[in-house]
């Protein structure tokens, strides 16, 4: 099994990071720069409430880090038993460290060749987790071919990982007729992993099917079955039916559990609806179930998000109120809101005490603090962030490539942009290169934005329809007109944009360029494409446009028309 002894996968890698990781932080508002001087000393010593709020719960976050055990990678059970390897398997595999489990099974099969049933499952469950699943494919095939019996758990899991893709989950009902023929009877676990697939995919009433089809079967629908539902309601927005549904799973004596409640609590913060959220919280004990940190994070984004940063500081209180802890989470949430809050320059020098508060900070704090200071104008600050984390060894990433580059481009130092896209380490998504093809466009540099797209594409960076705009204007601006309709036509491949054949055709007419509209016309055609309306009014209005249908050329405009409605 080569994959299985092979190095490990950057989506593992960054599953084992996310031990100490946590989510993006939500995009930041404008707001006025704070009137706080940056050169005051007794910034940290303020008696502000949520300057004193944060640094405590960053002291108690990192007293329970330091409490938490931590798992060892290479180590191994004490026994070299099938179960003391799954149970160390599955303590890795809840950590997210999918190559730990795959090294263990690994060492596993050197002395027992034919791993049980479970360590099987614990294995493919893994490497589902960790979207490898064509690895999860062969090591199914491979547990078959052992002579290994999959087990309605192991069927179960091959479900989950067709879930994944909307165009495959029909073959879930395949793998249940499979398993049934198999002597496997599916368990209310596979029904509610089918359940979710479906409503992943937006089919939500074939998912009420599927809880029909459970009933017969003489299986109760799970909790977990129902939030699916719930969730699924909340994400299209249809939150008064996720309400009602909450209320019949209390009425058929299936309790909504603190994952449901937190599911619709955060679709009640979506929509600005606090109120409710305080009644759901309110009658919690009354029905039975208990708010976790999971909740009060989702709840305590809402309120940053809302602007509401007083109620987000004095949730954290409630939040101690019930026994519960901050998390890297909460912590990252109200960072923001500090961020936020017209405390910047707070946030900034708490940031820069991060090693004296034990303060475990990592890139994505960072990443909301350049933003907030770009968003201000405080271009020069985020230069000296960005230094001060590469000398704490804080590696940065997309984002923070990103919000630096449209610091230098919007002061205009094009020339520090040229050396930080060609330093060694320099990572950045479709956003940076069109802010910079965009800045060297609008300064005429033209050379230099095909330069740059250049090594956008070497670099593996999908364009999207901005940088095509901005690749068209510059061809066409060089005179180049038949790079120009050949770089579309090779857009063609990621999606037909109808916008960009309207731009084309703008510079076409304004060049007197008419055959190419044609050859553009039937190279559209002979690919199957349709040349809609859109594109037809937006000729015929630059035709217009440029004097064609008041001159002697009005001949011309009607045989281009006449031409393209007939291809047509």
């Amino acid at each position: 099994m080569p994959w299985i002894s092979g190095s490990p996968s950057a989506a593992s890698r960054a599953a084992r990071d996310r031990r100490r990781s946590f989510a993006r932080p939500p995009a930041l508002r404008g707001h006025r720069r704070s009137t706080t001087s940056p050169s005051a000393q007794n910034t940290l010593s303020s008696s502000d409430g949520k300057l004193s709020a944060f640094r405590a719960a960053v002291a108690e976050s990192a007293r329970r880090r330091i409490a938490a055990p931590l798992l060892s990678p290479g180590c191994s059970p004490s026994r070299p038993s099938p179960s003391a390897y799954n149970a160390l398997m599955k303590s890795f595999s809840r950590c997210g460290d999918a190559d730990e489990v795959v090294r263990l099974f690994h060492e596993l099969r050197r002395s027992h060749p034919t791993p049980t049933a479970l360590c099987y499952n614990t294995l493919l469950n893994s490497l589902v987790v960790a979207n490898r699943h064509g690895h999860a494919e062969a090591l199914f095939d491979e547990m078959i071919a052992s002579g290994v019996a999959p087990t309605t758990s192991s069927y179960t899991i091959l479900i989950k990982l067709l879930s994944f893709y909307p165009n495959l989950i029909d073959s879930a009902y395949e793998v249940i007729r499979f398993m049934v023929q198999s002597g496997c009877q599916p368990d209310a676990i596979t029904y509610s992993t089918l359940v979710a697939g479906l409503c992943r995919a937006g089919r939500i009433e074939e998912a009420w099917g599927v809880l029909d089809q459970m009933m017969e079967d003489k299986l109760l629908p799970t909790v977990q079955s129902y939030t699916c539902i719930v969730q699924c309601y909340c994400s299209e927005g249809r939150i008064e039916e996720a309400k009602r549904l909450v209320g019949v799973m209390e009425s058929v004596g299936c309790q909504p559990d603190v994952v449901t409640y937190s599911v619709l609590i955060g679709a009640f913060c979506q929509a600005g609806e606090f109120g409710e959220v305080e009644k759901v919280l309110k009658e919690s004990e009354e029905k039975g179930w208990k708010p976790n940190e999971f909740t009060y994070n989702i709840y305590m984004n809402g309120l940053c998000k809302a602007g509401k940063f007083d109620e987000a500081f004095q949730l954290l209180e409630v939040m101690r109120a019930s026994g519960l802890h901050p998390t890297i989470d909460t912590l990252n949430i109200l960072f923001d809101c500090l961020c936020q809050d017209s405390k910047v320059w707070e946030a900034k020098c708490l940031l820069e005490r991060s090693s004296e508060l034990e303060w475990d900070v990592d890139v994505f704090f960072y990443n909301t603090l350049m933003s907030r200071f770009f968003e201000i104008g405080e271009l020069g600050t985020v230069l000296k962030l960005l230094s001060e984390m590469l000398k704490k060894g804080i590696d940065p990433d997309t984002c923070t490539f990103t919000i630096v580059i449209r610091s230098l481009c919007k002061a205009g130092m094009l020339q520090q942009v040229k050396c930080i896209i060609s330093s060694k380490g320099f990572v950045a998504d479709v956003v940076a290169f069109n802010t910079v093809l965009h800045e060297f466009y609008v300064v005429e540099e033209l050379n230099d934005v095909r330069k740059v797209y250049s090594y956008m594409i070497a670099e593996n960076v999908t364009p999207n329809k901005f940088t095509y705009c901005i690749m068209i204007d510059t061809l066409c601006s060089e005179g180049k007109y038949l790079d120009a309709i050949d770089l579309l036509l090779g857009a063609l491949r990621f999606g037909f944009f109808p916008d960009l054949v309207i731009r084309l055709n703008n510079w076409l007419v304004k060049s007197g360029k008419l055959i190419g509209i044609l050859n553009l016309a039937e190279e559209i055609l002979s690919r199957g494409l349709v040349i809609n309306v859109s594109i037809i009014t937006s000729l015929v209005r630059v035709f217009c446009r440029e004097g064609y249908c008041k001159s002697n050329n009005v001949y011309k405009v009607c045989l281009v028309l006449d031409k393209v409605l007939g291809i047509r």
